[in-house]
């Protein structure tokens, strides 16, 4: 895994063996929206891991979810940056596979997937790095309409990625069911709360790995 911002290709599809119908998926951008993706957007980050820079972090600070905003502080074609300096609100150990949303106007977008530290100071000085997701958009969508071709996918009622238009469908999901956009945003133990598995992408989840 290089440092800065550079191709990656740290992406990956995890399917479920059995759907999720009572959270609302979380929603990829288009190509269209994909111009959002800038230095200076505002965004909303998730994740688990560690509250301070310590190589040794306290107890308790690990592993429950929290939610912030920051922004994007550099951002290239694979990649981008969340943060810059040390007292911005950034990603470390811990948020690997954590979500980055932002809002396009009509609703949330995860647009990136924490990947790796930004340089050697790994996470104690600056920002770190996702992998954007606008960017493997081709790649997601043949993938999950090949899963659903092999069998693979458990659910494919829409073969390819879930747009906004599919889910403004009044029978988009079952009657009665509770949808929930976005991220959760309360703080609440991963350990017991499993939540990103159907937050993301509902039966599609996007997973990261830090080096």
């Amino acid at each position: 895994m290089g440092i800065g911002l550079m191709e990656n290709d740290d992406i990956a599809l995890l399917f479920l063996e059995e759907p999720i119908f009572d959270v609302e998926p979380a929603i990829l951008p288009t190509a269209s929206e994909a111009a959002l993706v800038e230095e200076g957007a505002e965004v909303e980050i998730v994740g688990w891991g560690q509250q301070t820079s310590d190589q040794s972090p306290p107890a308790g600070t690990v592993g429950y979810k929290m939610h912030g905003y920051s922004f994007i502080s550099e951002s290239a074609d694979y990649e981008f940056k969340v943060g810059e300096i040390e007292s911005d609100v950034r990603k470390c150990h811990g948020d690997s596979g954590g979500p980055t949303y932002l809002d396009v106007g009509d609703g949330m977008r995860v647009i990136g997937v924490t990947s790796h530290a930004y340089d050697m100071t790994d996470c104690r000085e600056t920002g770190g790095v996702d992998t954007r997701v606008d960017h493997y958009l081709d790649w997601i969508d043949d993938e999950m309409r090949a899963r659903c071709e092999d069998g693979t996918r458990s659910w494919c009622e829409t073969e390819g990625i879930i747009t906004p238009q599919w889910l403004d469908r009044q029978d988009a999901f079952p009657d009665g069911e509770t949808k929930v956009t976005g991220c959760g945003c309360a703080v609440s133990d991963a350990s017991t709360n499993p939540w990103w598995l159907a937050g993301l992408v509902g039966l599609v989840g996007l997973r990261r790995r830090r080096n």
